[in-house]
């Protein structure tokens, strides 16, 4: 009980620490990105920490929009029938599992969000760059060639 409740102090604390030090670097990693990209960011980008919890709801929120009308389960079946899946799996659980375990930061597109959420807290300061530059060049693609709405719009088409 101990453990799990200075864990939990441990993360709390660290979190802010790591979205601090990510904010410390974002302007240069931005001219990077825009160097190497040969786009310009069009507006500073906000980032953000982001709990577990809220990354859980944030990834349950996109799959049901995915799936919006339709059954995963018909979607899974179809996979299994098409021998690309071996068996019927929870598509939900088993996404959001995978994505919990390895994701470190997300860039969100989502019109009102629009932000760059940092998860990890163990980051080293230069795998916390490396990190930025792969998100931050999502927030300059967004920028300028609306992710949303390219999401949306591939959701849309199945």
């Amino acid at each position: 009980m101990l453990a799990l409740f200075v864990g939990s102090i441990f993360h709390a604390i660290a979190l802010p620490q790591t979205v601090t030090k990510a904010r410390r670097s974002v302007a240069r990693i931005c001219q990077d990105v825009e160097s190497i990209r040969n786009l310009n960011f069009l507006t500073n980008i906000t980032v953000l920490a982001q709990s577990e919890d809220a990354f859980r709801a944030y990834v349950n929120d996109a799959i049901d929009r995915q799936f919006e009308g339709h059954s995963p389960e018909d979607y899974v079946h179809g996979l299994v029938r098409l021998g690309l899946f071996p068996k019927t799996v929870d598509l939900k659980q088993t996404y959001t599992q995978l994505l919990e375990g390895q994701a470190a930061a997300h860039y969100d597109p989502t019109p009102g969000a629009k932000a760059y959420y940092i998860l990890a807290t163990n980051a080293t300061d230069e795998v916390l760059d490396l990190i930025s530059s792969h998100e931050l060049c999502h927030a300059l693609q967004d920028q300028h060639f609306d992710l949303y709405g390219l999401i949306e719009g591939d959701v849309e088409y199945l």
